[in-house]
C-alpha cells in the first residue's frame, strides 16, 4: 500500500483529497470529451473499469469502479476516463483476429494504438495517461517486474503479448515508468529468440502504434505470427536440424488452441478490462 506522503512525492503535480469535491464531475466531462459522444451512461460498480459501445444503437455505458481517497482519487478517475472514453471513439468493436492468440495480439496493440489517437486529438491527455501508469507501477497493480521463476515459466505466446503491450506504451506512448518491466520482458524474449527477432517485433509495435484504426492490427498481429513460426523452424547450430525446445513452436504461436496468451498485465482488449489496466 503506497503512502499518501508517497503519492504527494511521486505526483506533485496531482490535487490532494482536498479537492476531491469537483472529481466526480471533472471525470465525467473528460470521458464525455474524449469518446465524443454526449449520451454516456455512468456507473460505478466494483472490480473492474470498462467500458462499453453499440454503434448499432449509439448506447454507451463507462464504469469508474469506487474510488479511494486523496491523490489516487484523481489519478484513476482521470487516467480511466480518458482511456474509457478512447475506446469508445477510437476502438471498433467489432475486430475480431480468428485466432486466440492472434486476437490476444491485436487487443494488446489497441491499447496503446488507441491512447496514441487519444493523446494526438488531447495533448494534454498525454500527462493522465502516463500517470496512471506511473500509479500502476508504484501499487504493484500491473507494469511492474515480476519474479524470474515466473517470467522463465511464461508461453511463449503470454511473454510476446506481455511485451507487446509493455513496449508499446514506452515507444509509441513514452509512458516511461514500465521500463523495468519492459527490459525484463526483452531480456527474456530474447534468449528464448535472438536480438534480430525482437528487433522485428520493435518495427511491428512501432507500425502499430501509428496504423489509423484498430482493424489495420490484424495483419500486423499475422505478421508477427509468421516471424515466431519461423524463427522456431529454425535449426538450431549443432541440433541435426531439431529446434530449440524454449522458443515457441508452431502450435503455440497462433494455432488458436492456447488461451494463456492474455496479457498478465491488463486486460488489453476493446474497452473492456480489469483494474490492472489505465482503462
Amino acid at each position: 500500500m503506497i503512502s499518501e506522503e508517497e503519492l504527494a512525492a511521486a505526483f506533485p503535480h496531482v490535487p490532494d483529497g482536498r479537492e476531491n469535491r469537483s472529481l466526480n464531475a471533472s471525470w465525467r466531462a473528460i470521458a464525455t470529451v474524449v469518446a465524443g459522444h454526449t449520451g454516456l451512461r455512468f456507473v460505478s460498480h466494483a472490480g473492474t473499469a470498462y467500458a462499453k459501445y453499440a454503434p448499432d444503437t449509439g448506447k454507451a455505458v463507462v464504469n469508474v469502479p469506487p474510488l479511494p481517497e486523496g491523490r489516487a482519487a484523481h489519478i484513476l478517475a482521470l487516467g480511466y476516463s480518458a482511456h474509457e472514453g478512447g475506446h469508445i471513439r477510437f476502438s471498433d468493436y467489432s475486430v475480431k483476429h480468428p485466432t486466440p492468440f492472434g486476437h490476444s495480439l491485436v487487443r494488446a496493440m489497441e491499447e496503446f494504438r488507441m491512447e496514441a489517437q487519444v493523446i494526438k486529438n488531447y495533448p494534454g491527455a498525454r500527462r493522465i495517461l502516463q500517470d496512471i501508469v506511473q500509479y500502476m507501477v508504484l501499487t504493484g497493480k500491473s507494469f511492474a517486474p515480476t519474479d524470474e521463476e515466473k517470467l522463465r515459466s511464461a508461453t511463449p505466446n503470454s511473454l510476446v503479448t506481455n511485451y507487446v503491450l509493455v513496449r508499446g506504451r514506452y515507444l509509441v506512448n513514452n509512458q516511461t515508468a514500465v521500463e523495468p518491466r519492459m527490459n525484463q520482458l526483452r531480456e527474456e524474449l530474447v534468449a528464448r529468440t535472438s536480438d534480430e527477432l525482437v528487433d522485428q517485433i520493435d518495427d511491428i509495435i512501432r507500425r502499430a502504434g501509428a496504423a489509423p484504426s484498430e482493424g489495420d492490427l490484424i495483419p500486423l498481429a499475422d505478421e508477427l505470427i509468421a516471424l515466431l513460426q519461423q524463427d522456431a523452424e529454425q535449426p538450431e547450430d549443432g541440433q541435426n536440424g531439431e529446434p530449440d525446445d524454449s522458443k515457441p513452436d508452431d502450435s503455440d504461436a497462433g494455432n488458436g488452441e492456447s488461451d494463456d496468451s492474455e496479457p498478465d498485465d491488463a486486460d488489453a482488449g476493446n474497452g473492456e478490462s480489469d483494474d490492472s489496466e489505465p482503462d
